[in-house]
């Protein structure tokens, strides 16, 4: 009888740990989840940002009819920035 009870006790704790380790890796895969989830987002309002800036750039450039700065910034990265903070955007 005693050693039913130690066996059954020992079962039970290693379902036990079982559990709380199936547990622990839900939470973990929860955890990526979530962390995916919040990359996707911030590299959504990244985005979208970017086109913002962009979009006010050009309507800037083309009233002070800077075509030729708005040609040059679509594929010079370095002298887009420059017109951005020049226009502080």
């Amino acid at each position: 009888m005693l050693s039913e009870k130690k066996s059954y006790l020992n079962a039970a704790a290693t379902n036990l740990y079982e559990l709380s380790e199936e547990e622990k890796i839900q939470l973990q895969c929860e955890a990526r989840e979530r962390y995916y989830l919040d990359m996707n987002s911030a590299h959504e309002d990244g985005v979208n940002e970017g086109i913002e800036l962009m979009i006010q750039l050009n309507s800037r450039l083309m009233e002070d009819d800077r075509a030729e700065d708005w040609r040059r910034a679509t594929i010079d990265l370095e002298y887009c920035a420059k017109l951005l903070r020049e226009y502080g955007l």
